[in-house]
């Protein structure tokens, strides 16, 4: 049950990092998105594949869940800067509709 729920997780946040890759317009930010999402996907099946003994051992760490220090801090910072893209896409989105709205109103 604990180990469905960790990588319950871990595929949760893949997959919102590439549909957020997916509704952004910024090129750059779709790319770093991409990137970041395929690097945590990366070192969960390195990782569970080496647990499971079909991957040679290589010490990368599960993300969000091994202790590694610098391997956490490089997915804690990676995790905040996914956040940023998705926040500015969203805040985007709202102000584009919302400055369409008024820039329409303004022409009747």
């Amino acid at each position: 049950m604990g180990c469905t729920s960790c990588i319950g997780a871990t595929v949760f946040i893949i997959f919102k990092g590439l549909k957020t890759a997916i509704k952004c317009r910024d090129p750059f930010g779709a790319l770093l998105a991409i990137g970041i999402s395929v690097m945590i996907a990366v070192q969960v099946f390195v990782n569970l594949g080496a647990v499971t003994g079909l991957l040679p051992i290589t010490g990368v760490t599960l993300p969000f869940i091994s202790f590694g220090g610098s391997s956490l801090t490089l997915l804690m910072l990676a995790a905040g800067i996914l956040t940023n893209v998705s926040m500015f896409n969203t805040y985007t989105q709202t102000f584009r509709s919302h400055s369409m709205e008024q820039a329409y109103i303004r022409s009747v």
